[in-house]
């Protein structure tokens, strides 16, 4: 199952994905942590060393909505356990 999902979730725009066993960091039923990430233009990320910029601020919401959108197509892999997949 994890290399199903994450083969959807690069398919989706994931750049960067990660596991994690939290079985001892975490109590209840969560054992399992998934990280996905997309990169932030260097140009923004460059621009930040003097102040946040409306550029940033409006890629900061672009990037996130493609997290949500990435997020929620891996859920389709695992329907019963997609309150692994939730963004914090």
């Amino acid at each position: 199952m994890k290399a199903e999902l994450f083969h959807l979730l690069r398919e989706s725009g994931a750049k960067l994905i990660g596991a994690a066993d939290l079985t001892d960091i975490v109590q209840g039923n969560l054992r399992t942590g998934i990280s996905v990430a997309i990169p932030v233009p260097k140009h923004i990320v460059r621009d930040l060393q003097t102040a946040p910029t409306k550029e940033y601020y409006d890629t900061y919401y672009v990037l996130n909505a493609q997290l949500d959108e990435i997020i929620t197509k891996g859920q389709q892999v695992q329907p019963r356990s997609a309150h692994m997949l939730r963004r914090p």
